[in-house]
């Protein structure tokens, strides 16, 4: 498969163009599947595509077998990947991968943000984690027949005082930055999206997880659009999440935003879930 180089790539993930979405469907003897879709704005797909049609030997394609692979062996013991159905929706092209799993409390949630580094020299970012940070990773779980604990894992520091006058004069860049790129911002990132959520084999009847729909709760569903338009309408809040140092603080900032936008994001860390 041909190597898709790393300032193509760069462009086209700062583009905006891509979509991911993680479900984990799970039974009531803790066996389960994982659902993860991977998506590509068709644009993107033709891009690079065409790099790849440069040399006639060598083909580009978003389904990789072996990586898709060893995606199952990174999610835990006795994951098994299942298969895999391409998916063309909505001016995105990718595909649907398929894990299955026996017990979720051997399954260790990772960040997918990596299905799109198409070549073997792209590496992830330090942190290991989706966009900016926010995305989920590590996420590990306790489970007893009709009771789920979900352990989001985040390093925390010391809290520290935002002074007044650092605050005005981040609120005031971002303003800035806003009013000049805002239009472009939107056009590049304005579609990015990904999510994550967890389907229960009954109804749900007592959680503290703060997005819940009848059998299913929502850990992350992060749209890039309404955080700028947030960060447009509300520079301090903004302000206040790049400045801050601590993980506490930052979790409750997110969580403030998401109030605000229209956008999910799960602020507890520990996450407690009975099912009937």
């Amino acid at each position: 498969m041909r190597l898709v180089p790393p300032f193509l790539l760069a462009i086209l993930l700062l583009a905006g163009c891509f979509q991911t979405h993680t479900v984990i469907f799970l039974n009531a003897d803790g066996s389960g599947t994982i659902e993860e879709t991977v998506l590509l704005a068709s644009y993107a797909v033709n891009m690079m595509a065409a790099f790849g049609s440069a040399d006639s030997t060598q083909t580009f394609g978003l389904i990789d077998d072996e990586k898709l692979t060893a995606r199952a062996d990174s999610l835990g013991e006795g994951v098994t990947f299942e298969g895999v159905e391409p998916l063309t929706e909505g001016g995105y092209e990718g595909y649907v991968a398929t894990y299955a799993f026996t017990d979720i409390n051997q399954i260790r949630l990772r960040d997918n943000s990596d299905a799109l580094q198409l070549g073997d020299d792209n590496e992830k970012n330090e942190q290991g984690r989706g966009m900016d940070g926010i995305g989920l990773d590590n996420v590990i779980f306790s489970y007893e027949p009709g009771v789920l604990e979900i352990y989001i894992p985040r390093e925390d520091g010391p809290e520290t005082v935002i002074h007044p006058d650092s605050l005005a004069a981040e609120t005031e860049k971002i303003r800035q930055q806003m009013q000049e790129q805002g239009g472009l911002m939107r056009a590049l990132l304005g579609d990015a999206r990904m999510s994550a959520s967890i389907v229960f084999p009954g109804t749900i009847t007592e959680t503290n997880a703060s997005y819940v729909d009848s059998t299913t709760i929502t850990l992350v569903d992060l749209l890039i659009g309404p955080m700028l338009d947030l960060m447009d309408e509300n520079p301090e809040l903004a302000a206040r999440l790049q400045l801050a140092q601590s993980e506490s603080q930052r979790q409750a900032l997110l969580a403030e935003m998401a109030e605000l936008g229209d956008f999910r994001f799960e602020a507890n860390s520990d996450v407690v879930v009975r099912f009937e």
